[in-house]
């Protein structure tokens, strides 16, 4: 849906996405990402970028993130949507 796409459907091949969440995992933004953006990462690898730790800390329904070790790290509910999106890791 190039609509999602931040800015609209993008003119190049993108190398990859960054994808906006909100608290119940619903993607609501996609950034396309050029090849200087996603050096270093391995095809099909994702991470987190950014979190919002109050939201997450308030909204316990969706185990979007977790905090381990003082590091937010990918929750199960957010695993199940990447997967959705992206295929398995």
């Amino acid at each position: 849906y190039p609509a999602l796409a931040d800015g609209g459907a993008p003119l190049f091949p993108p190398r990859g996405w960054e994808v906006s969440l909100d608290w119940t995992g619903l993607p609501f933004r996609w950034r396309p990402l050029g090849a200087d953006e996603v050096r270093g990462l391995r095809p099909g690898e994702w991470r987190l970028v950014a979190t919002n730790g109050d939201v997450l800390r308030r909204e316990r329904s969706k185990r979007l993130a977790v905090l381990r070790r003082g590091k937010w790290v990918p929750g199960r509910d957010l695993v199940s949507v990447m997967e959705r999106l992206f295929g398995p890791r």
